[in-house]
C-alpha cells in the first residue's frame, strides 16, 4: 500500500541519482507528468480549498467543543468528524496530484492493480459517506449533513484524480526503469519517508474505519426519527440574550375548559415529556387539559446555550407558556427538582 506514495516523499527529501549530471527516474517521470492529465490546475486549486476549509472548520469546531456547554443548538460532534475527514481526503488529492507517475510494476503492482485497489478503497469510503449524508439528513443533523456532503464531493474528486493518475501511469510504461533503485536509496532520508508513509496509511485506514462507525450511528439516528418521531409540536422561544430555542411540547385534553386550568407538568433536569405520558393520559381521561414538554437538552428539544441561565422562571417559563398558545389560567405542577422552578 505504501509504495504508491513512496517516490514522492523520497524525491521531496532530495534522494536522486548520485552521478553528476544524471537525471533520476523520478525527474524524468515528472517531465512526463507535466504533459499528462494531472496538470489540471483548477482541480488542484479546488483540492487546496477543500483542504483549507476542512482544516479551519476542524479548528473552529474544536474550540467550541473545548468550552463548557454547546454553542450551537445541536451537537457539533458530527461536524468536527466530517470536517476532519474531508481534510484527510483533500490531502490525498493534493498528494496524488503532485506525485510523479510510478514506473510499471513499481513495488510489485501494475498500474491497473494499484488503480483497482484505490478505486475499491475510496469507492467504499464514498458509499459510507453517502449513507451518512442521507441518514443525517433524515435525522435532522444539519451540521453533519452539510459536512458529509462536502466530504462526499471531496471523495468523488479523489476518484477522478485516481483515474487520471492511472492514465498517466499507463503512459509511462515505456520509461526505462533501470534506475528504480533510486526510489529505495539506503540513505537516512528514506527512514523519515517510510515513517511518513506509515502515517499516511494509518490516516487512510483510520478515516475509512471512522466513516463505517459514523454510518452506524447515523443510521441509528435516522431510525429514531422515522420510528419514534416527536410527539407533539415545537414552540420557538426567544431567550433574553436574543438566541432562539425550539422546545417540544405536547398538550392533550379538552381545548377549552373554563372549569379547570391548563396543567403544565415539570420535572428535574433528567426527566422529559416521555416520563409524564402515563400521568397525562390519566388526567386527560378525567377531563383535564395537560401539557408536557422536553427541557432544553432533553428529548427532542434544542440543547442549552453556553450562556443560557438554568431555566430561570423569569426568562424561560413565561416565554414557554406564551409560545404554546395555551389560554390562561395555568396550573404548574413540579416533580422533584421541577417543584423549585
Amino acid at each position: 500500500m505504501m509504495d504508491d506514495t513512496f517516490p514522492l516523499l523520497v524525491e521531496t527529501m532530495g534522494v536522486h541519482g548520485h552521478e553528476k549530471g544524471q537525471r533520476s527516474l523520478s525527474q524524468r517521470l515528472v517531465d512526463q507528468r507535466r504533459l499528462g492529465p494531472l496538470t489540471f490546475r483548477p482541480v488542484e486549486w479546488l483540492s487546496l480549498a477543500l483542504l483549507a476549509a476542512g482544516g479551519i472548520a476542524s479548528i473552529i469546531y474544536g474550540c467550541y467543543m473545548s468550552t463548557p456547554g454547546p454553542e450551537y443548538k445541536r451537537s457539533t460532534a458530527t461536524g468536527v468528524w466530517f470536517s476532519t475527514l474531508m481534510t484527510v481526503f483533500a490531502g490525498q488529492i493534493v498528494l496524488r496530484l503532485r506525485q510523479p507517475p510510478l514506473p510499471f510494476r513499481c513495488g510489485g503492482r501494475s498500474p491497473l492493480g494499484r488503480f483497482l485497489f484505490w478505486i475499491v478503497f475510496y469507492g467504499v469510503a464514498s458509499l459510507m459517506c453517502a449513507i451518512n449524508f442521507l441518514a443525517l439528513s433524515i435525522g435532522r443533523d444539519d451540521d453533519g449533513a452539510v459536512w458529509s456532503a462536502m466530504t462526499l464531493v471531496t471523495l468523488l474528486l479523489l476518484l477522478v484524480v485516481l483515474h487520471a493518475r492511472f492514465l498517466n501511469e499507463v503512459a509511462t510504461q515505456d520509461v526505462d526503469i533501470t534506475e528504480e533503485s533510486n526510489y529505495h536509496s539506503p540513505r537516512w532520508h528514506t527512514r523519515w519517508a517510510a515513517a511518513l508513509l506509515w502515517t499516511n496509511a494509518v490516516l487512510q485506514w483510520g478515516a475509512l474505519l471512522a466513516l463505517v462507525l459514523l454510518s452506524v450511528g447515523s443510521i441509528i439516528l435516522a431510525d429514531g426519527w422515522t420510528r419514534y418521531s416527536p410527539r407533539g409540536k415545537f414552540a420557538q422561544i426567544t431567550l433574553a440574550n436574543g438566541n432562539l430555542q425550539w422546545i417540544l411540547y405536547d398538550c392533550q385534553g379538552p381545548a377549552s375548559n373554563s372549569t379547570y386550568p391548563t396543567i403544565f407538568l415539570d420535572a428535574d433536569a433528567s426527566h422529559g415529556a416521555a416520563d409524564f405520558w402515563p400521568l397525562q393520559r390519566d388526567l386527560v381521561a378525567k377531563g383535564r387539559r395537560v401539557c408536557i414538554f422536553d427541557k432544553p437538552g432533553l428529548g427532542w428539544s434544542d440543547c442549552f446555550y453556553r450562556d443560557q441561565p438554568v431555566l430561570d422562571p423569569m426568562t424561560f417559563y413565561d416565554k414557554l407558556l406564551v409560545a404554546t398558545g395555551e389560554p390562561a389560567p395555568y396550573l404548574l405542577v413540579g416533580w422533584g427538582g421541577g417543584g423549585s422552578n
